[in-house]
């Protein structure tokens, strides 16, 4: 379903991921990196999913958005980087609302969080997510949606594109980096 699917299920640690020199022509999902409790009964933190680089991406073709995503309250994605990439977006979609926070009963499919309110990338409870040389998502059925949709976000931070122009949603970064 996704070209890259990282996951951190049921209180697993996850972390010191690269993913570099991908071509990719024909996928669903082009990114999907989850950290969920699938109602695991286990006490304390539901894992960590953190450093993690996407470098060199290319996607020909896809039908949904790229997602960034916490499956259920009570934790953080950290330290992502998304290097280089270029993503063709072919989904007809054009709603902008948030998408679903399963009850983590779900399978950790990036279907089965439904559609995403952006056209390149939906990111939810991250913590550092940068964004660094050419950065293209293309919104090829011409939705109109934004380019990348944030929710509860922090220190975000780009070092080629308008940050106010490219991304909406709840997000904090250095106004140095905007």
């Amino acid at each position: 379903m996704a070209a890259i699917n990282i996951e951190s299920n049921d209180h697993n640690n996850v972390y010191n991921i690269v993913c570099k020199n991908y071509i990719v022509n024909d996928c669903q999902t082009p990114i999907f990196l989850i950290l969920q409790n699938r109602n695991n009964k286990l006490e304390g933190e539901i894992g960590n999913l953190h450093n993690v680089t996407v470098q060199n991406f290319t996607c020909n073709y896809s039908t949904r958005a790229s997602q960034i995503n916490v499956g259920c309250g009570g934790g953080k994605i950290r330290n992502i980087i998304i290097d280089t990439i270029t993503i063709h977006n072919y989904e007809i979609y054009a709603e902008t609302i948030s998408p679903i926070l399963p009850d983590g009963l779900i399978y950790p499919e990036a279907t089965n969080y439904g559609r995403m309110p952006a056209f390149g990338l939906f990111a939810r409870e991250t913590d550092s997510l940068k964004f660094q040389g050419d950065i293209n998502f293309f919104d090829n059925s011409i939705t109109k949606r934004p380019m990348i949709w944030v929710e509860n976000v922090t220190n975000l931070v780009s070092d080629n594109f308008l940050i106010e122009e490219n991304i909406v949603g709840s997000f904090s970064c250095s106004d140095a980096l905007k």
